[in-house]
């Protein structure tokens, strides 16, 4: 377990201990959202440049083919 000492403003704290989320629970469930959230956004970007650069969609199947050579 890593302990963490975050200084930020105080109007953020009090937004977020308004929602129930200043506890180790909440802040880990905010980083875990922030961190599918940037995940999803390279997702889409990489996407578009692949479809600006007329690179053919992936089929279902080959994405699952990737996936899986990548954890074997």
């Amino acid at each position: 377990m890593t302990i963490m000492q975050l200084q930020i403003p105080d109007e953020v704290a009090e937004t977020i201990r308004r929602e129930g989320l200043l506890t180790s629970d909440g802040l880990t469930e905010l980083l875990r959202e922030a961190i599918r959230s940037r995940a999803f956004d390279r997702i889409a970007a990489f996407a578009a440049e692949t479809e600006t650069h007329g690179i053919p969609e992936m089929t279902t199947e080959e994405i699952q083919a990737e996936i899986d050579a990548l954890r074997a």
